[in-house]
């Protein structure tokens, strides 16, 4: 799959200093192409360079107090595309990795309390095996009972309305 970017940061700061965590990194396999892109998947890539890519990365500072360095923390993510529409109707799970780094860049523990982030895309699971029965019982139901209620309204109405005398003003 072809990323826009990936995010290369200096491994050599001390921990004490910055702590750098990758957050979403690629295979061993994962190579860098910076000019004659073509997604062309039939393409032939070059084997020159693959290795893991980091492709977001956090940031927050380490444990000594060093000047110019304060609290806070950083989210670096190589491409913000994952979050736009249409990549969002094709893989609705990118608006829960949105929604979680923006509560985590902002150390908001409130923002847990939304649905959406506990479980996005869970799958539904019955409790017991009788369930799926009664729902179809319950559907077939619904199908065959409201229309022939609807209609014995309808012709009970009807039949009432047939022997009625229609007067002026009412």
């Amino acid at each position: 799959m072809p990323w826009a970017s990936s995010v290369l940061y200096d491994k050599s700061v001390p921990t004490d200093v910055l702590v750098y965590k990758d957050l979403v990194v690629t295979s061993d396999f994962a190579g860098v192409l910076s000019e004659n892109i073509n997604a062309n998947p039939r393409q032939e890539f070059s084997s020159a360079g693959l290795g893991v890519k980091s492709i977001a990365v956090t940031v927050e500072p380490g444990t000594s107090t060093v000047a110019g360095v304060s609290g806070g923390k950083a989210l670096i993510i190589g491409d913000g595309e994952f979050l736009v529409d249409p990549f969002l109707q094709r893989s609705p799970e990118n608006l829960s990795f949105g929604l979680s780094a923006i509560a985590w860049v902002a150390g908001d523990d409130t923002m847990a309390d939304i649905q959406l982030r506990k479980n996005v895309f869970g799958r539904f699971k019955f409790t017991s095996e009788a369930q799926p029965g009664q729902i179809k019982l319950v559907a077939f139901g619904i199908a065959v009972f409201v229309p022939v209620f609807i209609g014995l309204a309808r012709f009970v109405r009807r039949r009432t309305l047939r022997f009625s005398v229609y007067k002026r003003g009412k």
